[in-house]
């Protein structure tokens, strides 16, 4: 298992993220594996990743805090998904945690339902995620090696891995080739728009026209990253208009948006977002 760690030396918390096997590269876009040794509660915010996770919590409890101030505690694990919006977490001293991040409709593939259904149409696929992840937790909390935690999981996971449904593969292609990927898809599979956003949503957790926005917003802080690391200077207006919004106002109301500060304190405060 390849994995890519860093360990910040004024808090002690260790940072790892693991590579997955080629065999689920299509569905599982990585591990993430954090700890905290040192003798503090350490702060992060989660940087929004419009990905479904299950957060697999190991020792102390952690606390999620989300944009409207509600708080989730985790004691075994927690499905979140797809995270749109950023979210606060607190590490206490000696807590572990190890995150599975799925990609594109993966977690519908797995499981029939996007992860932020709760309604109750969906109650018996919420109570077998329950068995599942809770059967899952009860072995991999026994394990100490990380290796051996990520092949468990994928081995438990691959006989629930259904077939990817005929629409889904033209509306990922579509979305490297056109500003309106619905269309596109719709088009080349002779189905209304319609057909294609309902399934959008169903498949993936969010629409092509939120996907759309939030794509913008990531290239945003990737250029902002870039100039960073180049001492560029930053002027905000020219900055804006670049990346595609009509404003100053616009480019700052999307900061707001995903990570409930303004581009300033983004600035200030990126070496405690974990992306």
């Amino acid at each position: 298992m390849n994995g890519i760690d860093f360990i910040e030396q004024k808090t002690l918390l260790k940072q790892v993220k693991l590579e997955v096997p080629f065999e689920f590269k299509h569905v599982i876009s990585h591990f993430y594996y954090a700890k905290n040794n040192s003798l503090n509660t350490i702060k992060r915010t989660l940087f929004p990743s419009f990905q479904s996770l299950c957060i697999f919590n190991f020792k102390s409890k952690l606390s999620f805090t989300n944009k409207n101030k509600s708080q989730i505690t985790i004691d075994k694990y927690l499905l979140l998904g797809p995270v749109k919006q950023a979210i606060d977490y607190l590490m206490p001293p000696n807590s572990e945690i190890l995150v599975l991040n799925f990609k594109d409709d993966a977690f519908y593939r797995f499981f029939g339902a996007s992860a932020d259904e709760s309604d109750s149409a969906h109650c018996v696929a919420n109570k077998f995620y329950e068995r599942c992840f809770t059967t899952i937790w009860q072995e991999i909390e026994k394990l100490k090696c990380n290796t051996e935690r990520i092949d468990f999981i994928l081995d438990f996971c691959r006989p629930y891995l259904s077939a990817r449904n005929q629409v889904i593969g033209p509306l990922l292609n579509a979305r490297n080739n056109t500003a309106d990927p619905i269309k596109m898809a719709a088009d080349f599979l002779h189905k209304s728009v319609r057909h294609m956003q309902v399934h959008h949503k169903k498949h993936f957790g969010f629409t092509a026209k939120e996907l759309h926005r939030y794509q913008r917003f990531l290239k945003t802080t990737h250029y902002l990253d870039k100039m960073l690391h180049n001492n560029s200077s930053l002027d905000w207006l020219p900055i804006a208009l670049s990346c595609g919004y009509y404003d100053q106002s616009h480019f700052i109301r999307d900061f707001k948006y995903y990570l409930n500060c303004t581009p300033s304190q983004y600035i200030s405060s990126r070496n405690s977002i974990c992306t």
